[in-house]
């Protein structure tokens, strides 16, 4: 069923997630062109195979194309660290869209579609403040119940997942502390010197080994803290239906 108005994003909670998304400055058009010809397809081509296909062929050639232009010898954070989470909610959402055509006669999985999303829909979807910049990725039918059930959730229910949300917040500083105090200790381009070279071969693993684990640590805090957000909705919980 569609969506009322009151059940849609609020002004608020787009507004900050558009704020976020528009950091980069024109870098933010890729994301906002990429989904808009998304949407675009979902009208115009409807429950197609062509266009599941048109839609994976479209968003990974533009995401290879954004890392083929702006690679470089370091590690860089740039636009297409958030895209690539972006081109994969949007493939997703092709597929689940497709999937809806069998859900009307009762078949197909829960994440399908039966009817099509408004631009504002979409637009929340993949802008969502939890989860645009590293993921976690959810389908779109769970954010639609998820949003439309935040109007009617009791407050011993937002209690309890207000505690695994703080809970996982603070591990992700535990962790990019550990990674701010580590890092220096362990840089990348040590890896690359003669001096590195001439270690003996227990060494050398020794220390691939400890920069491993030392560069997991930003990961895994961007991951917490990103799923700290969206418990707080909370999108982690089974989906209401």
């Amino acid at each position: 069923t569609d969506l009322s108005l009151s059940s849609l994003p609020s002004p608020s909670s787009l507004s900050l997630s558009l704020s976020l998304s528009l950091g980069p400055g024109f870098q933010a058009l890729h994301s906002v062109a990429c989904v808009l010809f998304q949407f675009a397809l979902l009208r115009l081509m409807g429950r197609t195979v062509t266009c599941v296909v048109t839609s994976f062929v479209f968003q990974m050639v533009y995401l290879s194309a954004g890392y083929y232009f702006t690679a470089t010898e370091q590690y860089d954070i740039k636009w297409t660290m958030p895209h690539c989470v972006l081109t994969l909610k949007l493939i997703g959402l092709s597929l689940d869209y497709y999937d809806g055509r069998k859900n009307k006669s009762g078949e197909g999985p829960e994440e399908a579609l039966p009817d099509t999303p408004g631009l504002l829909e979409v637009t929340g979807f993949c802008y969502f403040y939890g989860a645009f910049l590293v993921g976690p990725q959810f389908s779109f039918r769970r954010y639609l119940n998820t949003v439309g059930s935040m109007k009617v959730v009791d407050p011993p229910s937002r209690l309890d997942s207000l505690l695994p949300a703080i809970t996982r917040l603070s591990l992700g500083i535990v962790y990019v502390s550990i990674f701010t105090l580590t890092k220096p200790f362990f840089p990348d381009d040590y890896m690359l010197t003669s001096a590195f070279m001439n270690r003996s071969m227990a060494y050398k693993c020794l220390f691939i080994a400890l920069w491993g684990k030392c560069t997991l640590t930003k990961y895994v805090s961007c991951w917490l803290v990103a799923v700290s957000i969206s418990l707080v909705p909370p999108l982690s919980r089974p989906s209401l239906t």
